[in-house]
């Protein structure tokens, strides 16, 4: 499989594993859970980046919205793509998506 480098911001990275499916096939899922644990805050950013988690959002410094490389594979790609392709497809998008939106689906 081919990795294409995204540079994906903290707040990119938030936005993308809150919307790729919570369900679906076996399959599916297991590249979600492959998505989550590549995407997901380390321990060293949550420092870094002075991550909060407030009741209804994610807090973090101005440090969090430096892009960073993130190898993706092209099935990974594609879970990506769906998600924010039914989104879009249901009218669903919301401003804080199109930045991601664009990243994927240009």
């Amino acid at each position: 499989m081919k990795l294409e480098p995204y540079q994906l911001t903290l707040p990119n990275r938030l936005l993308i594993l809150s919307n790729i499916p919570k369900e679906g096939n076996i399959i599916t899922l297991r590249i979600v859970r492959e998505l989550i644990n590549e995407l997901a805050l380390t321990a060293e950013e949550i420092s870094e980046f002075e991550v909060i988690q407030l009741e209804n959002a994610v807090q973090y410094n101005e440090k969090a919205k430096i892009p960073k490389s993130f190898p993706l594979d092209d099935v990974k790609v594609d879970v990506i793509k769906k998600a924010f392709k039914e989104l879009n497809d249901k009218n669903k998008l919301t401003l804080d998506l199109v930045e991601v939106y664009d990243k994927f689906l240009p």
